[in-house]
């Protein structure tokens, strides 16, 4: 099992604030899931471990928070 760091920056910071804005949107668990799957890289076992939840419930939770970041930047794209 690979060891989490003890610290780790806010999601969100260095984006663009297009993209910031997006991830505001986005629920607490949506949020941490995105943390854990794309800037820490865990695979979906690690991160359902670290959450304490399944993997499916997991491997969930990120595609409800990709497809909402998806589609809040196509509205901002088209606004």
């Amino acid at each position: 099992a690979r060891e989490l760091p003890d610290e780790v920056e806010p999601l969100g910071v260095g984006l663009s604030p297009e993209l910031e804005t997006a991830v505001s949107t986005l629920s607490a668990g949506e949020r941490e899931v995105l943390a854990l799957r794309v800037v820490l890289e865990l695979d979906a076992e690690e991160t359902a471990r670290v959450l304490g939840i399944s993997r499916t419930a997991g491997s969930m939770r990120l595609a409800r928070a990709l497809t909402k970041l998806e589609e809040r930047m196509a509205a901002d794209a088209l606004a």
